[in-house]
């Protein structure tokens, strides 16, 4: 299943569990995610949900920043990250650097983009990959 399908069922059960802050942040999330596909005139992928939801919580944690802990963001970050995909731990990130066969930075970031889009932070791998080149 995708996480658009997944994303529109989560809304469907706020809906009738009446879970309004679930149901606010998967409506918006949902609606953002659609006028995105729209204007690009592209099929609504994982990878559009994963940076659209990166956005949400991004600018959720500048709210959190200035309001000190605002708790209806935390809950909405929450939320949000459920649909992110795990995070590589530093020791899987390292086993695939080392073994992705790169000879400069630019090589081993553009596999990692390639084959693992979301799953890592890129300045954790820019790190390790000046460490192991």
């Amino acid at each position: 299943m995708s996480l658009y399908q997944s994303l529109r069922e989560q809304r469907i059960a706020a809906l009738k569990a009446r879970a309004s802050v679930k149901l606010k942040i998967l409506t918006t999330l949902l609606g953002e995610v659609e006028n995105k596909s729209k204007r690009a005139g592209t099929l609504m992928t994982d990878e559009l949900v994963v940076q659209t939801c990166k956005k949400f919580i991004s600018s959720n944690m500048e709210v959190i920043k200035f309001k000190g802990g605002d708790v209806v963001s935390v809950e909405e970050n929450a939320i949000l990250e459920s649909f992110l995909p795990a995070q590589l731990s530093e020791d899987v990130l390292r086993e695939i650097i080392a073994t992705c066969g790169a000879i400069n930075i630019g090589e081993a970031m553009q596999y990692l983009k390639a084959n693992h889009a979301g799953q890592y932070d890129g300045k954790r791998a820019s790190v390790i990959v000046r460490e192991i080149l």
